[in-house]
């Protein structure tokens, strides 16, 4: 398990292992997502339907190689208008003495299509296919195979790129520099040697519904103020990050799915005004989603995030951002671990068997956390440490391994109502290690194994009505905590309805005890006020508070010191 401290994770480039040979015609229909495509050798003869074979060629719109030079050298035909765009068609290109790019497109604003053909071996840090200050592109049904970049698009906008194979090549598959409005979909981008598709300060682009898969560091990165994009129905597998977004903004990432990839599904740093919707992040080796370092404002909404190595959800050093209807069930860690953030919301998830806590904010201020469901997590349902200013409402915690809700280490100022803890393994709801000036209010916490409300080591805080019935051992339970008021709560049928151990100055009025076997317990405690509580107990005692115990013994004691003075003076008159 990774530490949970630790800033950044450092990119890792994962090199996969060689994919098997399948044999495919290249068409709209794509791979199966643990399948690499991989031509047989009469590919391009067979199946594109090859006429020719070029090599190094250049079209540049304003030198002496333009659009109607390239029609001389009969590699195109058309005219260049929206009705009547260039074609090039049904060829092989090749870079004759690599390093170089096999076709390079330049500073044109004509319309053209390129189809059917074949872009392999440019080596050196070249491309398949070179577009530089180029608009009004159309690259459908291609193949673009063992160069650096498959495709590098530089300058480039309002180009469309689908339909097409991009596979093994030696660093990316598609590179956007610079590049606007484009779309790049229904590609199969698999096998790479680096990243599937890369954008740098590119925007309002949209790729979606690809193949991405076994890549070796990533399958999707957008970098360097690559705003306004949208990522949507992309499947990724099996690259080291299937998302990778950092240093850019409000980019919409929804219903990719994103499984097995070696370190994160979607992974944010620096990232911000972004929407997070409707992906499926599962089985990865850290975490399914993962945000960081100044990723402030995103919605992560309505993801799934289950069975990954560590977390579901882990945003760090990240404020105002809105954590929302995700699921994350089954993860190695915990379902949401939100650490060193504020001013954050974390609502309506469904958080169920992680092996540590549904929930867990550490660190954090001014967080909301509502409407949660956390439940069979094998620590806590929710988890607040060293965290304050926090609204903990209506959420429902129960059957966890430890507490549903546990407030601990010096988390202050913290509301918590309207929860419920219940039939979990420890106490609905334990504050402890000076979690002080906490207020728990309209809570319910029942038939849990130990407690109702443990307090514990921590003072000055205020319990008021609340509910903690049919617990197996004290209703409301302080331990070594002082200056707490329990004030208007009910605690029926535990063992005690309040117990203090070690702990002083405490208030407990007006509350409801009733069906417990005591009442009231008390053990090494001092200055504690019981006034006005409705008790009846069951287990034989007198049902009694201890104040008025301490009165009633008080009188007696009174009593029978003034019949001995009374009968020594008595006894001495008679003498």
């Amino acid at each position: 398990m990774l530490s949970k401290n630790k800033p950044k994770f450092t990119v890792l480039l994962i090199t996969f292992l060689t994919c098997s040979i399948i044999t495919i015609t290249i068409d709209t229909n794509f791979l199966a997502s643990n399948e690499i495509f991989e031509p047989t050798p009469d590919y391009e003869t067979t199946s594109l339907k090859i006429s020719a074979t070029y090599s190094d060629i250049v079209i540049n719109d304003i030198g002496g190689t333009d659009w109607e030079w390239a029609i001389t050298q009969g590699y195109c035909v058309g005219s260049g208008t929206v009705g009547d765009p260039y074609i090039i068609e049904d060829d092989i290109f090749i870079s004759s003495a690599p390093p170089g790019d096999c076709l390079s497109i330049l500073n044109s604003e004509k319309y053209f299509i390129i189809r059917n053909c074949s872009f392999k071996v440019s080596g050196g840090n070249d491309a398949g296919l070179y577009l530089f200050n180029v608009t009004n592109g159309q690259i459908n049904n291609n193949f673009f195979y063992d160069n650096y970049y498959g495709m590098e698009l530089e300058q480039v906008n309002n180009t469309e790129i689908r339909d097409s194979q991009i596979v093994d090549n030696t660093h990316d598959g598609i590179f956007l520099s610079d590049s606007h409005y484009n779309t790049i979909s229904n590609n199969n981008i698999s096998g790479n040697s680096n990243q599937g598709i890369l954008l740098d300060d590119s925007t309002h682009n949209t790729i979606s519904n690809n193949e991405i898969n076994d890549n070796g560091a990533i399958g999707i990165i957008l970098v360097t103020n690559s705003n306004d994009n949208t990522l949507s129905g992309n499947d990724a597998t099996r690259n080291g990050y299937g998302i990778y977004i950092d240093t850019c903004s409000e980019n919409t990432i929804s219903n990719n799915d994103l499984i097995d990839n070696n370190l994160f599904g979607i992974y944010l740093e620096d990232a911000d005004q972004s929407d997070v919707i409707s992906n499926t992040a599962n089985d990865h080796g850290v975490a399914g989603i993962y945000i960081e370092l100044g990723s402030d404002g995103n919605t992560i909404s309505k993801n799934t995030a289950n069975n990954n190595l560590d977390d579901g959800i882990y945003v760090l050093d990240s404020d105002n951002n809105t954590i929302k209807e995700n699921t994350m069930n089954h993860n190695g860690d915990d379902g949401i671990w939100v650490d060193v953030c504020q001013d954050s919301i974390v609502n309506k998830n469904t958080a169920y068997n992680n092996s540590g806590n549904g929930i867990h904010l550490n660190n954090g201020d001014n967080i909301t956390c509502t409407e949660n469901l956390v439940y069979e997590n094998q620590e806590n349902g929710i988890r607040l440490f060293s965290t304050d200013n926090c609204i903990i409402e209506d959420n429902n915690a129960h059957h966890n391994g430890l507490d549903g809700i546990r407030v601990y280490s010096s988390s202050t100022n913290n509301i918590l109502r309207f929860n419920i803890g219940q039939f979990n393994n420890l106490s609905g709801i334990h504050l402890l290690s000076t979690s002080n000036f906490n207020l728990l209010i309209d809570n319910l916490a029942t038939n849990n194994q130990e407690h109702g409300i443990y307090i514990q080591t921590s003072d000055s805080n205020t319990l008021t009505s609340n509910t903690a019935n049919n617990n197996e051992l004290n209703g409301i339970n302080l331990l070594s905590s002082d200056a707490n008021s329990i004030v208007s709560n009910i605690a029926k049928n535990n063992k005690n309805g309040t117990f203090l151990d070690s702990s002083n100055n405490n208030i407990i009025t007006n509350n409801i005890l009733t069906g417990n076997a005591a009442c009231f317990n008390e053990t090494g405690s001092t200055g504690n006020i019981f006034e006005g509580n409705i008790c009846t107990s069951v287990g034989g005692g007198l049902g009694i508070d201890p104040t008025t115990i301490l009165l009633i013994t008080s009188i007696i004691e009174g009593v029978a010191i003034l019949a001995l003075v009374s009968l020594f003076f008595i006894r001495k008159r008679k003498s």
